[in-house]
């Protein structure tokens, strides 16, 4: 089934990053990047499972699916995330932020953590979209895995990548893999599945989630008769 599809890369790089890579607890605060994505639409479901309060960016179009989830909807296009995080946590910040955005982004969210907090890089889509150029992203990388790192700040950074992480803790994988079915199983979780389409349609498809239209996740079927 669709919804299985979607447990595997979408659902398992939000549970690792979400249960591994941070220390959320009951009641923390969270920011998503992308949050009306397939990544960011697991990430939403599995906070809401886990009692996270979350902020998420997307476009109005979405912020239905982000309400639905208990996710405060901030618009990446008409608002300054930042400041609207800032005023959502009282100046406090947010104890994580997780961001698939790119390097120019991950300056502007690093400035939205709590002391303590974690910001989670897990990919640079500006790139891809062209709206960030290679020389930024790089110079995002460096302060992502070494310069902010010097910081006396309390402040602290990784990047996330679902490959690299099952070949070194496969155990780790399996148990979350097992964890992810188990919910879905009991009717815990629910993917949002925008469409399914025929393998034909997969160059149309990458299109339009380059320009950010597809709300959750679109399955492609490779043998529908």
């Amino acid at each position: 089934p669709a919804e299985a599809v979607a447990m595997i890369l979408s659902y398992g790089t939000a549970y690792q990053m979400l249960s591994r890579e941070c220390d959320l607890q009951p009641g923390d605060t969270a920011l998503i990047h992308a949050a009306g994505g397939a990544v960011g639409s697991a990430m939403c479901e599995l906070g809401r499972l886990l009692g996270i309060k979350m902020i998420g960016t997307a476009s109005k179009g979405k912020h239905g699916l982000l309400e639905n989830f208990n996710c405060q909807p901030i618009d990446y296009k008409s608002e300054d995330f930042v400041e609207r995080t800032m005023a959502l946590t009282q100046n406090q910040g947010v104890k994580v932020v997780f961001d698939t955005l790119g390097g120019r982004n991950w300056s502007r969210s690093y400035r939205c953590l709590q002391r303590g907090g974690k910001l989670i890089g897990f990919g640079a889509y500006q790139l891809t979209s062209g709206e960030e150029k290679l020389p930024s992203v790089l110079l995002g990388f460096f302060k992502l895995l070494l310069g902010w790192k010097l910081l006396p700040d309390g402040k602290h950074t990784s990047f996330y990548s679902i490959q690299h992480r099952r070949n070194k803790k496969p155990d780790q994988f399996n148990t979350d893999m097992a964890q992810l079915f188990s919910w879905l199983k009991a009717g815990q979780l629910k993917p949002v599945i925008a469409e399914r389409r025929p393998l034909s349609d997969a160059a149309e498809v990458h299109k339009q989630i380059d320009n950010a239209q597809i709300t959750g996740k679109t399955v492609l079927i490779c043998n529908e008769e």
